[in-house]
C-alpha cells in the first residue's frame, strides 16, 4: 500500500487539476470533471516510472500480481533502464516490468483536467520520487473491462454516439434575450451527453498531444472513429442547431490536435476527415440559406472557425475560403463603437453574444496567419476595436446601452471561459488589453473540449504551422 505522503501528494496533485484551477457552478459539474481527470490520467498519461505505459497499461500487464515495491525515492528514467522504450505499438503487449523502487500507483475512479505544455515541468518533477498515488481497483478494472469489450485496449470506452441533436429554444421574446429557466434546464439533458463527450476527447487528445505521441492508432482517434461509424451528428433536428455545430466544432478541434503531431492519413483517420468534412459542408450550407451576408451572427462566426479547421484537415480551399470570408465582413460590419450589428439587436443580451462572437473570430484570425493566410491581418484595426470595446462594456456598458437602447443584463462574464480564452489569444497576439478586467486563465470549455496551449507566445500559435491534410472523397 502507498504510504501517507504518497497519498497526500496524489490528493495535491488532483485539487491543483481541478478545484485549485477551475470554477465549478455545481457540485455535479465538478463531479464531471473529477471523472474527467482521472480517466485521463488513467488511460492517457504515460508515465516515466512505468517505462513509458499509463497506469491502465501497467495495471494489466500480464503476469503481474501486485504493485511495484517502494524502496526508494531515487528517480530513475525509464530510458536508462531500457534501451527501447516501449512505443504506442506496443501498447496491446506491454513489456514485463523490470523490478524497481517505486511504488507504482493508479488513479481512482475521481476526475479529469486536461494537461498542458505549460505545466510539463511540473508535472516530470511529481514523478521524481516514483509514482504517485493510490490503488482503487474496483472502479478502474470496471472501466478498463468495458473498454476492452470495445476492442479499445487500455482506451477509455467510447459513449454511445449522439446521433440526433435535440434542442429547445429557451427564450421567450423575439430579440432572444430572456430566457425560460425552466426550458434551459431542459436543454441541459439534451446537452450532457454531447458535453461530457467534448471534454473528455478533449483531454484525451491534450495528453496525447503533451506526450508527444506519434504514430499508431490513438484514443482520441479511436474515439472519433467510432463515432464516425456509428453516424454520430447526422441528424440534426428542431432547435438543435446551436449545440450540432458547436459539438462539430470541438470534435474537429480535438482531431486538428492529434493531426498536429500525428500526421497519419490511414483509413481511420480519413475515414474522421471524410466525416467532419461532410458535416461542416452540411453547416456552412445552412448557414449560407439561413444566413446569408449581412445577416451572419455569432453562430456563423463559430461555424468559420470549425468551417476553418476540417478545411485544413481536409485540404478543402472553399471551407477556409468561405471562413476567411465570414471573418472579414463580421468586421467590416463592425459600428464606429466598436460592436457587431447583428448582436445588438439581441437586447439586454447584447454584451453576451458579443463576447461570444469574439471567440471565434479571435480564433479564425491566429490560426489562419499560422497556416499562411497572412490576408486576415488587413482586418486588425477593426478587430482590436471591436474587442477592446466590448470588453470595456464589462465594466462600463454605458455606450453599449446607448447602441442598445436598453439596460445590458448584469453578469458575471469574467468567469466564461470563452470570454476568458478571447483575453489569452488577443494578449498573446496584440499585447495587453489595459480596458479587460481582471480574470483567470482559460479553463476547459466542451465547446474547443480544451484548453488551448500557446506554443510560442507572443505569435499565438494553436498548432504548428501546418496541420496534416487527408483528402477527403466529399469536396
Amino acid at each position: 500500500m502507498p504510504d501517507n505522503g504518497q497519498v497526500e501528494r496524489m490528493k495535491r496533485t488532483i485539487k491543483d487539476a481541478t478545484v485549485k484551477r477551475y470554477h465549478y457552478d455545481s457540485h455535479a459539474q465538478l463531479r464531471t470533471h473529477l471523472h474527467l481527470f482521472v480517466d485521463a490520467y488513467n488511460h492517457a498519461r504515460r508515465l516515466k516510472t512505468l517505462r513509458g505505459l499509463t497506469p491502465a497499461e501497467f495495471i494489466s500487464m500480464p503476469g503481474r500480481k501486485g504493485p511495484i515495491a517502494s524502496g526508494s525515492t531515487r528517480h530513475t528514467s525509464f530510458r536508462d533502464r531500457t534501451p527501447n522504450p516501449p512505443t504506442i505499438t506496443d501498447r496491446d503487449q506491454p513489456r514485463q516490468a523490470q523490478p524497481r523502487r517505486s511504488f507504482s500507483c493508479i488513479v481512482g475512479h475521481h476526475g479529469t483536467a486536461p494537461w498542458r505544455k505549460s505545466q510539463m515541468h511540473h508535472r516530470t518533477r511529481l514523478h521524481r520520487g516514483g509514482a504517485i498515488g493510490f490503488f482503487v481497483a474496483a472502479s478502474m478494472h470496471a472501466t478498463y473491462a468495458s473498454a476492452a469489450s470495445n476492442n479499445l485496449g487500455s482506451c477509455m470506452a467510447v459513449p454511445p454516439a449522439v446521433v440526433e441533436i435535440k434542442g429547445i429554444d429557451f427564450y421567450t421574446d423575439s430579440k432572444g434575450s430572456v430566457a425560460d429557466p425552466a426550458a434551459v434546464a431542459e436543454f441541459a439533458k439534451y446537452k450532457a451527453p454531447l458535453e461530457y463527450f467534448a471534454l473528455q476527447l478533449g483531454a484525451i487528445s491534450d495528453g496525447e498531444v503533451d506526450s508527444k505521441q506519434t504514430g499508431g492508432e490513438s484514443c482520441a482517434t479511436q474515439w472519433l472513429t467510432k463515432w464516425a461509424q456509428d453516424g454520430a451528428l447526422t441528424k440534426p433536428l428542431k432547435g438543435g442547431y446551436a449545440l450540432w455545430l458547436l459539438s462539430i466544432v470541438s470534435a474537429a478541434t480535438s482531431f486538428a490536435k492529434v493531426q498536429s503531431t500525428n500526421h497519419s492519413c490511414d483509413g481511420n483517420h480519413v475515414l474522421i476527415t471524410d466525416w467532419l468534412h461532410g458535416l461542416m459542408n452540411q453547416v456552412v450550407s445552412n448557414e449560407n440559406q439561413g444566413r446569408p451576408p449581412g445577416k451572419e451572427n455569432n453562430l456563423t462566426h463559430w461555424a468559420a472557425y470549425g468551417a476553418y479547421v476540417v478545411g485544413m484537415l481536409a485540404g478543402d480551399k472553399s471551407l477556409t475560403d468561405w471562413a476567411i470570408g465570414v471573418y472579414s465582413r463580421a468586421l467590416q460590419n463592425v459600428t464606429d463603437d466598436g460592436f457587431l450589428p447583428s448582436e445588438l439587436a439581441r437586447g439586454q443580451m447584447a454584451l453576451h453574444y458579443n463576447l461570444f462572437s469574439a471567440t471565434p473570430l479571435m480564433l479564425v484570425r491566429l490560426m489562419a496567419e499560422n497556416n499562411g493566410h497572412r490576408e486576415v491581418a488587413a482586418s486588425d484595426e477593426r478587430l482590436k476595436l471591436f474587442i477592446r470595446s466590448s470588453f470595456a462594456a464589462m465594466s462600463d456598458p454605458s455606450r453599449l446601452e446607448r447602441a442598445v437602447g436598453t439596460p445590458i443584463k448584469s453578469d458575471n462574464y469574467a468567469a466564461l471561459n470563452t470570454v476568458r480564452l478571447t483575453l489569452a489569444l488577443y494578449e498573446c497576439r496584440f499585447g495587453r488589453l489595459s480596458v479587460a478586467p481582471k480574470m483567470e486563465a482559460p479553463k476547459a470549455d466542451w465547446r474547443l473540449g480544451t484548453v488551448f496551449s500557446f506554443k510560442s507566445c507572443p505569435s499565438g500559435k494553436l498548432f504548428p504551422e501546418s496541420i496534416k491534410s487527408c483528402r477527403v472523397s466529399r469536396h
